[in-house]
């Protein structure tokens, strides 16, 4: 049975859980070596199961600006602030997205899904919840897009929203 069946309750759990899933043995590298592709997916399959899709998005963030696993682990664990509520995708804490009125919610989830695929409408709800204005708000989405040229035209079309 796997030890993070049980769901759980912090992010210190969370990495130990994420650490015994995935294996407790440092995995270092060179700074400039890329991460075994093999490695991020076992690792974004466990924390998938905490945060549904989004896991893709933090673990592809993530993983460059660590040195090992363990780093990476408590990086992830410090982005999960409730790994047991994300069944089936909801992220944690969906309710009330603060300052950003649904419909820009919305039409941003759709100008951010050309880059992000379905996971977009995560990013944007939980961009939302924290933004305190809009400027805030995409900038906040402009972050997750690594292509640069990418994350420039998705912002010509965020500004153009209404």
């Amino acid at each position: 049975m796997s030890n993070l069946t049980h769901r759980s309750t912090g992010p210190a759990e969370f990495k130990q859980a994420l650490m015994v899933e995935v294996g407790s043995t440092v995995w270092q590298h060179a700074a400039q070596a890329p991460w075994d592709p093999a490695l991020l997916r076992q690792v974004e399959a466990v924390l998938a199961r905490h945060v549904g899709p989004i896991a893709a998005v933090l673990v592809r963030r993530s993983a460059p600006g660590c040195l090992d696993l363990t780093t990476l682990c408590e990086r992830l664990a410090e982005q999960v602030t409730n790994p047991g509520s994300a069944s089936q995708g909801s992220a944690p804490g969906d309710a009330g997205l603060g300052m950003i009125p649904d419909s820009l919610v919305t039409a941003s989830a759709s100008v951010l899904t050309r880059s992000l695929g379905p996971v977009a409408a995560v990013v944007a709800r939980r961009a939302a919840r924290t933004a305190p204005d809009r400027a805030a708000f995409f900038g906040t989405l402009e972050a997750v897009v690594a292509d640069p040229a990418q994350r420039h035209a998705m912002r010509a079309q965020l500004d153009e929203l209404r």
